[in-house]
């Protein structure tokens, strides 16, 4: 049996920023684990709402002693944090294991570590990412109820994945690294090897397509699907002569044909807009997956990662979700309310189970829900 705190789950999300104003110390110092892009776009933030930010701390020793966007990047040796400072834990790598930069952080002497998200909610910095459900706990007062987390695990179909949900209720409510679910390395709950067609809504410049190749190895058709024209562009220049099929579409996922808004900033913050008008906005064409996936040879493997619209993009694949030869990867960490109403909208579907992932659990944020007919489940004991 799960053990289940519904009573904690329900009242976390009131009561998240009352428990990080407690615990966090008074005008502390910021020191930034990670000198990336995450770290510097974090700083710069930080910075700009008044807050003390002391330096960076990189794992890189290249990095050590060197400027970067006006802050050092401090060495490991020069180190001697004070009782009040801060480490924040800012990565953002698929490899990056976040138990050990906690462990490391400890090494160096913090006493205080944050797991980035909870500071983007404790200080307000919604745009450090636009697109992701780093604000949690702010919206899930929707989606808190007991019942209705039951109804979610219920609709999950072992317990590994109903753990996870509930690593991922339980994170996002209290941001503490302690609680970051592991990264796991599970086998599918299909066979990677038996898929003919591979379509990618949400392609980018194909680098999680690439990735996948190697498990996907009886391919004959492929679509990549990408909305913003700079990210098409680079995913034009692939080349895959393995693959007798393989055509990129320069258009979005939408519950049905026409154009829509799009906010095409060429990096992974595009997304469709639904906000006001910027000057990145331009209209794209929208394809229903049921349009696409009309003569494409079976079976057909669907992966989503859509910035938020992955519910919408669903609506437009009644044909394919009713079929017995399609497996659909959702991504969930984009809209806080995705991981109730994702799985909610596919229990309609019969002959399907619903598995829950945590692949690159560092921020609880590549969170993908696999779609999978009965017919294709790999092993009796996912059932």
């Amino acid at each position: 049996m799960l053990d289940i705190d519904f009573k904690k789950l329900a009242l976390a999300p009131t009561s998240l920023i009352d428990i990080l104003c407690s615990k966090a110390p008074n005008n502390p110092r910021f020191f930034i684990y990670g000198a990336g892009t995450l770290g510097r776009k974090l700083q710069k933030e930080l910075k700009a709402k008044g807050e003390t930010v002391a330096g960076f701390i990189d794992n890189n020793p290249l990095l050590h002693g060197q400027q970067i966007d006006g802050l050092t990047c401090i060495p490991f040796s020069d180190l001697n944090p004070l009782p009040n400072d801060i480490c924040i834990i800012s990565i953002w790598h698929y490899q990056h294991d976040p138990a050990c930069s906690l462990a490391h952080a400890r090494a160096l002497g913090f006493l205080h570590i944050l797991h980035f998200s909870a500071v983007v909610v404790w200080k307000n910095l919604g745009d450090i990412f636009p697109n992701y459900a780093v604000d949690h706990p702010a919206n899930l007062f929707t989606c808190d109820s007991p019942d209705r987390i039951k109804k979610l695990l219920n609709l999950l179909s072992d317990d590994e994945s109903r753990v996870t949900a509930l690593k991922i209720l339980n994170f996002h409510a209290y941001p503490n690294m302690e609680e970051l679910p592991t990264v796991s390395f599970r086998n599918l709950p299909f066979d990677p090897t038996k898929i003919a067609t591979y379509v990618d809504g949400g392609a980018f410049v194909g680098d999680d397509f690439k990735r996948h190749l190697r498990e996907f190895t009886s391919l004959q058709c492929a679509r990549l699907i990408e909305p913003d024209p700079n990210s098409f562009n680079l995913l034009q220049l692939l080349n895959f002569p393995f693959i007798l099929d393989y055509l990129a579409i320069n258009a979005a996922l939408n519950h049905e044909l026409g154009t829509i808004r799009f906010k095409a900033t060429g990096n992974w913050g595009s997304m469709v807009a639904d906000g006001p008008i910027s000057d990145c906005d331009i209209n794209v064409d929208c394809l229903t997956l049921d349009s696409i996936g009309k003569t494409l040879p079976l079976p057909i493997y669907i992966k989503m990662d859509l910035e938020g619209h992955e519910l919408n993009a669903l609506k437009g694949a009644h044909e394919l979700l009713s079929s017995n030869d399609v497996i659909f990867s959702i991504t969930l960490e984009h809209r806080a309310a995705d991981i109730f109403e994702i799985p909610e909208f596919l229990a309609k579907y019969d002959q399907r189970s619903s598995f829950l992932f945590a692949h690159d659990s560092e921020f609880c944020m590549d969170l993908v829900l696999y779609s999978v007919p009965v017919k294709h489940l790999k092993k009796h004991e996912f059932i």
